[in-house]
């Protein structure tokens, strides 16, 4: 794909993972004082960063082998989409037994937009250019990630727990709105049936 029409689109998928992530770094802060405001055990902090995680490993494979096969754009549109509302989510949570469901739910959300814009971005990159390509996404990843906490923490002492959520909701819809004017869709030409076994046992790995 010639560079000039590579750049729309990753420009595009950079903005779309760093402010995704911002809204989840934003989140992360305020676990603690969710549950301390549900009367809930410490146990339900750990519980609720495994929910999240439990969600992305369940269902990373799934919706990564569904984008090979039926393209990548609209699950990213999708994710961000699930992003926002998930985020207003938070503030009508009533037990952390909910409040669980909710991060579960983040998590789905989440296998949506990061792995499938690192096969996007795969898809669109100039061979030879893979790992500056690849480089810039995971700055965009561990910016958004990283800003996000420090954001969320001064936000919620000058605004408090509601505008935090309505902030990391309208952040997500703004890439989401990108994505479905701006981003083309992305699909393999080819596809050979995937086999993690081979790739564990490849020497490379």
């Amino acid at each position: 794909m010639a560079e000039g029409l590579v750049r729309g689109p990753m420009y595009i998928l950079l903005v779309a993972v760093f402010l995704g992530m911002l809204g989840l770094g934003i989140v992360i802060p305020l676990l603690p004082i969710f549950v301390e405001n549900f009367g809930a055990s410490p146990f339900w902090v750990g519980a609720l960063f495994a929910g999240y995680g439990l969600s992305r490993i369940i269902f990373t494979p799934l919706i990564a082998n569904y984008s090979d096969k039926y393209g990548r754009k609209w699950l990213i549109t999708a994710g961000l989409a699930i992003y926002a509302v998930v985020s207003l989510s938070y503030i009508v949570a009533a037990s952390v037994g909910v409040l669980f469901v909710i991060r579960f739910i983040h998590g789905i959300a989440s296998a949506m937009i990061g792995p499938v814009a690192m096969a996007y971005v795969g898809d669109i990159t100039p061979p030879g250019m893979e790992g500056m390509y690849q480089g810039k996404l995971s700055n965009a990843f561990y910016l958004g990630m990283g800003a996000g906490p420090l954001i969320g923490g001064a936000l919620y002492h000058l605004s408090g727990l509601d505008a935090v959520f309505m902030l990391m909701s309208g952040l997500s819809v703004i890439p989401c709105l990108l994505c479905i004017r701006y981003l083309p869709e992305s699909k393999p030409q080819s596809r050979t049936p995937p086999c993690i076994w081979k790739a564990f046992c490849h020497r490379h790995m």
